[in-house]
């Protein structure tokens, strides 16, 4: 599907996975006119606020950056926000920790700087927050949900 036939109002895309095609494709280009992003701004290069844009995790540091100058998607109003993103880097904390119980502690402290500076957390017990993560190393997350409640 290319962007020109998103943008047709007459398009409406087809298939058997659709219960109903239309309504899904009027939701969506709804959607994108009104969903927005929040991004936290604490943490610090290396580990928040970048990650690697070449080679095979690109798609972790190419996503970071994008929220960093997307203005269709991002807002710098919490309010507005219908999801939160930590924009921290797991491949760079693979990279730079090499302890992997050190994932835990450090994601637990920054959901807790969170936590104390916004309310937004607090409002969805994070249900609302997301993180993005492009490989396997994420299987340590219970390491990380672990310590966060510790906290």
């Amino acid at each position: 599907m290319n962007g020109s036939r998103l943008k047709d109002p007459d398009y409406s895309p087809d298939g058997p996975i659709y219960w109903n095609a239309k309504v899904f494709h009027r939701s969506y280009l709804e959607m994108e006119k009104q969903f927005k992003i929040f991004v936290y701004k604490e943490g610090e290069v290396p580990l928040f606020h970048d990650g690697p844009c070449r080679m095979i995790y690109t798609i972790e540091g190419q996503f970071i950056n994008k929220m960093k100058i997307n203005t269709k998607f991002r807002t710098h109003n919490p309010h507005h926000a219908h999801a939160f993103f930590l924009p921290y880097s797991v491949t760079r904390m693979r990279h730079f920790l090499h302890d992997l119980r050190s994932f835990g502690r450090i994601v637990a402290d920054y959901v807790n700087i969170i936590t104390a500076k916004h309310p937004h957390w607090n409002r969805s017990l994070g249900a609302d927050h997301f993180i993005l993560a492009c490989h396997d190393w994420l299987c340590f997350r219970g390491l990380i949900v672990a310590s966060m409640f510790r906290s």
